[in-house]
């Protein structure tokens, strides 16, 4: 597959890579706003996680990042980062719509005796979730150290950060009053259905998120294999700093 080196992404092109990596993660905003915090809480707490499963929900991303390292290996042996990351990523933001859906569907199915089960399914969807973004994290990485330009790394990304914010403050305005005054705190089915319908809709926005690289151009990276590829992920636990 032939693709153009990192030095014929300028001008035109560049400008408009820059902002539709802006864009997407103003639909990425809301995706993890609407995600993370009560709503995620709240829906395992419907489920009867204890202590110990909290704990465990806590731990899952710490857990899944040793998968970076699959990523790593992906990237130097493949070379192919765009790919990569679009699967990775499309595989993670999906990933929501059965978090949302089956434990609930377990449940009804099998009736409430099944929270057990249907947390189990929960705990583990979210760790594949997890291990979709750290694995894609990787490519995108380095796939965006060759397109950003040095000269202006940190003054785009702050501002790319900055309209991340823009979208996710009404995100969460609108997550917390969803839950707060739409249902009662006593209805427990309720508080559930209306968490899966912020994880469906967040999903929405997080693959909006991924859809828009689509349009951002894949730039070349020479693969590494055999003794190259060994060399390349030991050199980083040779170096002190």
């Amino acid at each position: 597959m032939n693709l153009p080196p990192a030095e014929t992404v300028r001008g035109p092109v560049l400008r408009r890579s820059l902002r539709l990596v802006t864009l997407g993660w103003v639909f990425g905003s809301v995706w993890v706003t609407a995600t993370a915090g009560a709503p995620l809480t709240l829906f395992a707490k419907g489920l009867g996680a204890s202590r110990f499963e909290f704990g465990l929900l806590a731990a899952l991303p710490f857990l899944a990042s040793f998968f970076a390292l699959a990523g790593t290996i992906l990237v130097e042996h493949m070379g192919r980062r765009r790919f990569l990351f679009l699967v990775s990523l499309y595989f993670q933001r999906l990933l929501w719509f059965p978090i949302a859906l089956v434990p609930l569907w377990i449940i009804h199915r099998q009736g409430s005796g099944a929270t057990r089960e249907a947390l189990f399914v929960f705990l583990f969807l979210i760790f594949l979730m997890y291990c979709g973004g750290a694995v894609g994290a990787v490519p995108w990485t380095s796939w965006m150290a060759d397109v950003v330009p040095g000269r202006v790394n940190g003054k785009y990304f702050s501002r790319r950060r900055q309209w991340g914010i823009a979208s996710a403050i009404p995100t969460a305005i609108f997550a917390g009053w969803v839950l707060d005054h739409y249902i009662r705190p006593s209805d427990e089915p309720a508080v559930m259905g209306a968490c899966a319908m912020l994880f469906v809709c967040s999903a929405v926005f997080g693959t909006a998120d991924i859809a828009t690289f689509h349009l951002v151009p894949d730039v070349y990276r020479a693969p590494t294999r055999g003794p190259g590829l060994v060399k390349t992920l030991l050199e980083p636990l040779q170096n002190r700093s």
